[in-house]
């Protein structure tokens, strides 16, 4: 990636995400998956980013270790900052180290290689708005902004409404991929069962209205 371009990768404790995987896994399961699931992120961001293009948000010492192991930077969250409030810390960090572009990417992409990063990100200018959201269309799976944008983190329930028209109301029309693995999260007991199958082709549901340069792969 150009310089200035940097990976944030937000993540809970070791112990503490996945949470509502518990009637499925015990806690020794999610503490090797959460694990697992880290260095498979960072691997595939440092393979597009660098490792150096990319920070570790989180306020668990045991991940920030793991990412320091992986050769990545971590920043450690301050205060219950919930995960809206911690990309705003890590935004403001890489701001402060030149951050032009900045790609929020999460923990919970089963399918996330560096080659479906890049494609996703690429295709296009540099510095393009990139959203992926999940399947139903409802949360962000992945989300590429300007670093110096005034842009509000709306995780949660709802969020690919909420960041599409905060981009909008920015004057950005940003490029929707959801073609894409990248729309299939590990969120719920009942995706666990995909994770044994062969790497899927995520479809969009179809009547649903996305902006007009949404992308199909």
């Amino acid at each position: 990636m150009a310089p200035g371009d940097f990976a944030l990768v937000p993540a809970k404790g070791a112990w503490a995400g996945k949470s509502r995987l518990a009637a499925r896994l015990s806690a020794q399961a999610r503490h090797a998956l959460n694990l697992s699931q880290l260095h498979a992120t960072l691997a595939a961001v440092s393979a597009v980013f660098g490792p150096h293009g990319c920070l570790v948000v989180s306020p668990c010492a045991e991940i920030l270790a793991a990412a320091a192991q992986s050769g990545v930077d971590g920043l450690r969250e301050r205060g219950a900052a919930g995960l809206n409030g911690a990309l705003e810390q890590g935004r403001e960090a890489l701001r402060r180290r030149g951050a032009r572009m900045l790609t929020i990417v999460p923990v919970d992409l089963p399918y996330l290689d560096a080659a479906e990063l890049a494609g996703v990100l690429g295709g296009g200018d540099a510095a393009d708005s990139v959203i992926v959201p999940d399947r139903a269309l409802d949360g962000t799976n992945l989300l590429r902004i300007p670093a110096g944008l005034a842009f509000p983190f709306g995780y949660g329930p709802g969020s690919f409404g909420r960041h599409v028209d905060a981009l909008l109301h920015s004057g950005i029309a940003p490029r929707v991929h959801c073609d894409t693995p990248l729309s299939i999260d590990l969120d719920r007991p009942g995706q666990l069962a995909g994770l044994a199958r062969n790497r899927p082709h995520a479809s969009r549901p179809a009547a649903v209205p996305v902006p007009d340069n949404t992308v199909h792969s």
